[in-house]
């Protein structure tokens, strides 16, 4: 009997011992995951990290352009003695000498452009050698030996030459070395067949900063359909290899999972309007923005890699960034390196002496209607219509403007979802609700719904509705909601704005579609919907509208399109729903529309096809009906079609878009200023020796090698870190062991001693 219970308490001792020592182990591990890889982070959150990180690099001193620049887009102020002392002595340092011995870095070029732009300084009036920043980015320099100084840093300089450019819209001339397109096309030609990017064709891995860093330069172009498959298939590849802590291995060489490629990463996908918290980049709960929070120390400084305790000026600077990036992305602001006056895009031109009146101020609760602008009726300007008559002249009164906010949803597939609440509408009266979700530009659909009661509203109300997503606006008035409440019986209804892809097109291209419940509504009557649409003003001075005859399978003719050359639009009346486009007024035998697909490389896109049925209704989806209460519907459409009028090739001039982000983040030579060198300052003093002796034999390979050292400071020190971690965590196990069997021989020589006597 004795020895069943020194057994049965030897075995109960034992089992106490283990489940206290895993249990200590799983409490704090989960006590470190509570607090680092929860993905309840609200918007206060980001903005403590920022000031946080923000007081860290002002208490240590500014004197690098990515501190500048993370700092002026926090909105705090950059001290003027980074703008007096090390723009300056940069300027002169990196881009006076460089010309001066053969040795200009591009990088160097466009880091103080988009740093210029960024502090307010002009980087067109700032010249060397006779010649402004600007210019020296699109007309790049020929370095010592004939080497080609765009290229020669690898992908590094055409994706910060698009993201330099693009700060402020900056023209660059048709007959440059490097127009917008060569740049794009040279990041096209060089991306791998699974999305990413190298440093060059020398590096036998791809790059996540590199890869990240080229989402933010091509984010501005992603209506070009080679670019937007460009984008889905680095965004695929980014969420691939994502580790199961939320974070980014760039491997040994840079130091394994570090805070740096985390902060690219956000900021490559907050420019093309990808939400970091979305299930394509959290892995086991673990998000990409609690990831690389959980590198921020107390001091608000940011760490290189988990392993360390101090606080890295490099990964603040990143971090400080990519967290900016993101707080403009969940507040529906302007992207990271955009810095136009215009929160909407490209610098506004001077106005004219005639349109240089001022304009009644607009209420904080009011929003400018961006549909009709100044070529509503009364305006003055001929529209080509008919003459009316007095009765028809008479103009309502127009109603006031009140943006709503509403709370919206994005999926991985660019799909925004929002849906209007009675609280929403309930208490207003006589206006025009905007409902414009953040974000909503720069994704590929925008869905919203209205259930019964709040059409009901609307309608009781006397307001109108107007869905803006910025490149394509409707605007419904109170008449057809009316219509829609009769036709939908009590179902909700859906309006949907879906982006399309057309290579001639020279603005939006939009597929515009009314759902009650599962019933297209494809015409409305005798009543009419305003549509707006963008326009690329680069590419044309004569705008037309077309819209998309499915029964034709052929682009026709609006000529009702009034356009507003200075907000960029032109706005349109129609009685139904359709594909429209806007086109140059010459063109004929225009492309089929192409519908987008996001993020899945193994689908690709497919034109129209001329089929019984509608080309935009989805399968299963009821036949579609109209308003027209069996009266014959009168289109605003005509012809315009003139045989033997072919379009003309035409190079493409890309235009900034009012959604760009752009993002960059580690270009290593790029934090080559002298409190950022570290450990790389005698492999790049190297690289110079070798450079000088061998002018002629002077390769990429061994350039590119020295601009990206600078990223490896770490790698050692990590590596060592990472295995004493084990070898810690392997002693306690032993440890625990030996406990085990030491308590448990105690017991067994007490027990046994006990029946000795």
């Amino acid at each position: 009997m004795q020895k069943v219970f020194s057994f049965t308490s030897y075995l109960v001792i034992s089992l106490l011992l283990i489940i206290s020592t895993l249990g200590n182990g799983y409490i704090a591990s989960a006590e470190s995951a509570e607090t680092v890889n929860s993905i309840d982070i609200t918007e206060n959150d980001i903005e403590q990290a920022i000031d946080s990180a923000s007081d860290f690099i002002l208490n240590n001193g500014v004197t690098s352009e990515w501190e500048a620049i993370g700092l002026a887009q926090a909105g705090k102020q950059v001290p003027n003695n980074y703008i007096d002392t090390y723009f300056y002595n940069h300027l002169n340092s990196q881009v006076k000498k460089g010309l001066e011995n053969g040795r200009i870095k591009i990088t160097d070029i466009e880091r103080l452009v988009i740093a210029a732009s960024a502090v307010g300084i002009n980087p067109l009036q700032v010249e060397v050698d006779g010649k402004n920043l600007i210019e020296l980015i699109y007309n790049s320099p020929e370095r010592r030996g004939g080497f080609e100084t765009m290229t020669f840093q690898g992908n590094n300089g055409p994706i910060f030459a698009l993201i330099a450019l693009d700060t402020k819209n900056y023209e660059v001339p048709n007959d440059a070395k490097w127009t917008r397109q060569k740049l794009i096309n040279e990041l096209l030609n060089n991306q791998n067949e699974d999305g990413s990017w190298h440093l060059n064709a020398n590096f036998d891995s791809p790059s996540i900063d590199i890869t990240a860093m080229a989402l933010t330069g091509l984010s501005p172009y992603n209506e070009q359909e080679e670019v937007r498959k460009s984008i889905d298939s680095a965004v695929n590849w980014l969420s691939d290899i994502q580790t199961e802590e939320g974070g980014f291995d760039g491997g040994s060489f840079v130091g394994g999972i570090t805070s740096e490629a985390a902060s690219q990463v956000i900021i490559g996908l907050s420019a093309n309007g990808i939400d970091p918290t979305n299930e394509d980049f959290v892995k086991n709960g673990d998000s990409l923005i609690a990831h690389l929070l959980s590198y921020q120390n107390e001091d608000g400084g940011f760490k290189h890699t988990q392993g360390e305790g101090v606080s890295n000026a490099m990964a603040t600077e990143q971090a400080l960034q990519a967290l900016v990036a993101y707080d403009y992305f969940l507040k529906g602001k302007k992207s990271l390196y955009h810095f136009s006056d215009s929160e909407e895009g490209n610098e506004e031109e001077p106005p004219s002496e005639d349109e240089s009146e001022e304009k009644p101020p607009i209420k904080d609760d009011e929003e400018e209607s961006p549909s009709e602008g100044d070529n509503e009726e009364g305006s003055g300007e001929d529209t080509g219509e008919e003459e009316q008559s007095p009765e028809e002249q008479e103009e309502k009164p127009s109603k006031k403007e009140l943006k709503v906010e509403v709370k919206s949803t994005t999926k991985s597939n660019k799909k925004m979802e929002a849906t209007i609440g009675i609280d929403d509408v309930k208490a207003v009266k006589d206006r025009v609700l905007v409902i414009k979700p953040k974000n909503a530009k720069v994704q590929n659909e925008l869905a919203i719904e209205l259930d019964k009661k709040v059409i009901e509203t609307l309608i009781e109300n006397k307001n109108d509705l107007k869905i803006n997503k910025e490149k394509a606006v409707v605007h419904i008035p109170t008449e057809i909601l009316s219509q829609l409440a009769k036709q939908s019986n009590g179902a909700p209804v859906t309006i949907q704005m879906e982006r399309y892809a057309v290579d001639d097109a020279v603005g939006s291209v939009y597929d515009f579609t009314l759902m009650a419940d599962e019933t297209k509504v494809s015409d409305f009557g005798n009543n009419e919907i305003t549509l707006t649409l963008q326009v690329n003003q680069q590419k044309t001075e004569d705008p037309q509208v077309y819209y998309f005859n499915d029964q034709t399978n052929e682009w026709e003719s609006i000529d009702s399109g009034k356009y507003d050359s200075k907000a960029g639009t032109i706005s349109f009346q129609t009685n139904h729903f359709s594909i429209f486009g806007v086109f140059d007024g010459t063109s004929t035998n225009l492309e089929k529309p192409t519908q987008i697909t996001v993020n899945n490389s193994s689908v690709e896109n497919k034109p129209k096809e001329n089929t019984k049925e509608n080309p935009t209704e989805p399968a299963g989806q009821k036949e579609s009906v109209s308003l027209t209460n069996d009266k014959t519907s009168q289109r605003h459409f005509n012809l315009a079609k003139e045989p033997g009028n072919t379009i003309q090739p035409k190079e493409q001039s890309i235009q900034l878009i009012a959604s760009s982000d752009v993002h960059e983040n580690s270009d290593e030579s790029d934090y080559s200023s002298e409190n950022k060198e570290q450990l790389a300052s005698s492999a790049k003093d190297s690289n110079e020796i070798i450079n000088q002796s061998s002018e002629e034999s002077e390769t990429d390979s061994v350039a590119n090698q020295s601009e990206s050292e600078e990223t490896a400071v770490h790698s050692q020190e990590s590596s060592e870190q990472k295995k004493a971690k084990s070898e810690n965590t392997t002693y306690g196990y032993w440890l625990a062991l030996a406990l085990f069997i030491v308590i448990g021989a105690f017991l067994i020589l007490y027990y046994r001693k006990k029946n000795l006597k």
